[in-house]
């Protein structure tokens, strides 16, 4: 299937990237498996915070592998067991995660999700990005 998209993704110029949504298909050794299988396509990864709390033991590991092929970073609050959707920066490990990814290199683009569904997204927004700048601010 992923073969089937992405050769109909190129013929309008476009890219298939996989997402860690959960189950099999969102475990990131998964999808990397996909990949290497499918080396004639151009397919990447976008990576989920908030799609990687079982994964929190593994981060490092699992980053370090599917980096060759990480598109896009979706950030979010994180603490290990929960709440799923959290503001950045209320969190106690994103910051930690997200320097990692720096260290490693990344320079790709970053998501902020309005997944909030009692409040506006702009306000979701704001607070977001608030806190992705209370991660970089050093004390």
């Amino acid at each position: 299937m992923i073969s089937f998209l992405s050769k109909k993704a190129q013929k309008v110029n476009c890219k298939i990237a996989l997402y860690n949504h959960g189950g099999w298909f969102g475990e990131s050794e998964n999808q990397l498996e996909i990949i290497k299988r499918l080396p004639k396509h151009d397919i990447g990864i976008i990576y989920n915070f908030h799609h990687a709390h079982k994964q929190l033991e593994n981060y490092r590991s699992i980053i370090k592998k599917i980096y060759p092929f990480l598109w896009c970073v979706t950030l979010n609050g994180m603490k290990k067991g929960g709440p799923k959707i959290m503001t950045i920066g209320k969190g106690n490990l994103e910051k930690e995660m997200l320097h990692f990814l720096v260290k490693l290199g990344y320079k790709g683009p970053f998501g902020v999700l309005g997944h909030v569904k009692e409040e506006d997204v702009a306000f979701t927004l704001k607070n977001n990005l608030k806190g992705i700048q209370s991660l970089f601010v050093v004390k």
